[in-house]
């Protein structure tokens, strides 16, 4: 199943170097083992033709990033990897979009920053745990199939990543 992408987001995508396309979706695909490991929610879309995604966004405290291309290529290649794998290729999940959202960007960071922080605990906003410490990355991933809106959101409670020593 593919998700419905407003007309910017789709020509961003189209737009990205072949290479970099490529990446993108080896990064969705490293994001597999996560997801099948948190297993979220997923849902048919009974034929109706596909979802629109609406947004994919992701906030750490005060900061806001707004994603890319890549991101949004290394998510939409995790979310279909993980439906596939469920055995629903036509299936919708918001809680992999959302959660896939989170893995890809600490995966990026890792490749920026060369260590991604550290995972304290990820999963859907209703279900985090009372008393834990560290910076909580929120990532927001809503859809509109059927008329109706529906969105998921996902969180991470990170801490930096532990400091390299240099010999």
């Amino acid at each position: 199943m593919t998700l419905r992408l407003d007309d910017a987001l789709r020509r961003q995508i189209e737009a990205l170097e072949p290479e970099l396309l490529a990446a993108a979706q080896a990064m969705g695909l490293g994001a597999l083992a996560k997801l099948a490991e948190l297993r979220p929610g997923l849902t048919t879309t009974d034929g109706s033709g596909p979802p629109s995604l609406e947004g994919l966004s992701l906030s750490a405290g005060d900061a806001v990033d707004p994603g890319d291309a890549v991101q949004a290529a290394a998510v939409l290649a995790a979310h279909q990897a993980y439906v596939r794998r469920r055995g629903t290729p036509d299936g919708l999940s918001l809680g992999a979009l959302s959660l896939a959202r989170i893995i890809v960007w600490m995966q990026r960071a890792s490749m920026l920053a060369g260590a991604a922080p550290q995972v304290v605990w990820m999963g859907p906003e209703a279900r985090i745990p009372d008393g834990l410490t560290g910076t909580r990355v929120v990532a927001t991933a809503t859809v509109v199939h059927d008329g109706r809106r529906r969105t998921a959101r996902a969180v991470a409670v990170i801490q930096p990543p532990p400091s390299r020593q240099t010999p």
